[in-house]
């Protein structure tokens, strides 16, 4: 299981005829990952040569936060369907740094934060009062000036409401981004660089939700 997995989440209810809103603000951890190694053979790095032997240290940081909106088309005592629309933030931090025994170091770095719109699908069915089965669907495909990015994410599990505004879930989730930009001038925002991040992960995640 992943204990960075936070959700919150409130519902607006208008009055009892009107067709609920969902305010959501889902926080998927941090990976930060780092590594070393001493290099077999000589490396070129925008256009430094590093020579065999030299100490190589790498560091890859990724956050993901999501912020949905989304709107209930159908919806009874039972079961809802919802559409909406979200964006995820991703602050991306990724660097290299060496040095030699003969003297010689350096490094380089970049972060880079690029916010990704997402079109929303997510549904409810009330299994019992308190016990619910629960699914969404986010997905986005955008290819714009020098910048191409794709993310997926879905998960499917059990909710339970402990309390009128406090429950616990369950669920499988299954997360997929993947950007590219072939220029530092791309009108995208946030997309000024060169160079591709892909990250998968799937995995069970326990959460609380608060509602109001």
């Amino acid at each position: 299981m992943n204990p960075d997995k936070k959700i919150y989440g409130t519902r607006i209810n208008r009055d009892e005829h009107a067709r609920p809103c969902d305010l959501l603000v889902e926080d998927h951890g941090s990976r930060h990952r780092s590594g070393e190694a001493q290099i077999a053979q000589d490396l070129e790095i925008n256009g430094i040569v590093l020579p065999t032997g030299t100490q190589v240290s790498s560091i890859f940081n990724f956050d993901i936060i999501n912020l949905a909106w989304s709107y209930a088309i159908i919806q009874d005592e039972r079961v809802r369907i919802a559409i909406g629309l979200g964006v995820y933030v991703s602050p991306i931090k990724y660097g290299i740094s060496w040095s030699s025994s003969l003297g010689g170091g350096g490094g380089q770095q970049e972060t880079i934060t690029v916010p990704l719109p997402t079109l929303n699908l997510d549904g409810e069915i009330r299994l019992t009062p308190k016990l619910s089965l629960i699914g969404s669907l986010d997905a986005l495909y955008v290819k714009v000036s020098g910048f191409s990015g794709s993310l997926l994410n879905t998960y499917m599990g059990l909710e339970y409401r402990l309390w009128k505004h406090f429950g616990l879930g369950l669920t499988f989730n299954a997360l997929s981004v993947n950007v590219q930009g072939t220029k530092s001038n791309s009108r995208f925002p946030g997309a000024d660089f060169v160079g591709a991040v892909n990250v998968q992960y799937g995995g069970l995640f326990m959460y609380g939700k608060l509602t109001f």
